[in-house]
Order: structure tokens, then sequence, then C-alpha cells
């Protein structure tokens, strides 16, 4: 448990030391939504307004598994090229524990980030 809250306040201090690198993404995010629906309502002239919330609800869950995957590869590459990854095979704790707590605490970072550009993406669509 100890290392799931040390993994939980690393992310936490991450994203406060990157604060502008993790709003611009999610800016992004919401952008590229933004895109897609507008194009749609203007090249479709009205269809999208039957299976809105279909692309929304597969916009979101598309995000979530992207986020999460590549993430789990991207901070497996880091920690390789920073030179702690070898420092994390020495630990006390058991490498599969570690790499376990780190998964679920990107997938929880993931969804958390789903439900807020959710709520957002609903909010600026109307739905």
């Amino acid at each position: 448990m100890t290392s799931f809250k040390a993994e939980i306040w690393r992310q936490v201090w991450l994203y406060k030391r990157y604060s502008f690198n993790y709003f611009s993404d999610f800016v992004l995010l919401i952008m590229m939504f933004m895109a897609i629906f507008f194009g749609g309502a203007l090249l479709g002239g009205g269809v999208l307004g039957t299976s809105l919330n279909a692309l929304v609800i597969g916009y979101i869950l598309w995000t979530l598994i992207q986020n999460t995957i590549s993430q789990m590869g991207m901070s497996l590459t880091s920690q390789m090229q920073n030179g702690i990854l070898e420092q994390q095979f020495l630990m006390p704790i058991s490498t599969r524990r570690l790499f376990f707590n780190k998964s679920l605490v990107n997938i929880i970072v993931s969804t958390v980030q789903a439900i807020l550009a959710l709520l957002i993406i609903m909010m600026l669509t109307d739905h």
C-alpha cells in the first residue's frame, strides 16, 4: 500500500510540476472532439444529431484506452532514458507489484481525465 501511495504522490507532483503540459494536452483533446463534432455537423447536415451520444461515448472510451496503454509504455521509456529503471528492479518491493501500482495509478488518472472530458464535451454540445 505504501508503494501505491508513493505512486499517487509521484503522479500528483508530476501534474503540479508540468501542469501546462497536461492542461494543453487536455485542451487539445477537447478541441479534437469539437473538430470532429463541427466537421460532422457541417458535412452530415443533421445526421450527427441522431448518433451524437454514440460519438461522445466512443470518443471518450477511445481516449481512455489510448491514454492508459500509451502511458504505460511511455513511463517505462522515460524511466529507461532517465536511468532509474534499473533502480526500480533493485527496490525491496517486487517489480510486479511496483509496475502493477504504476499501471493502476495510470488507469485512475486516465479515468478521471476521461470523466472530466466527458463532462466538458457534454456541456459544449448541450447534451
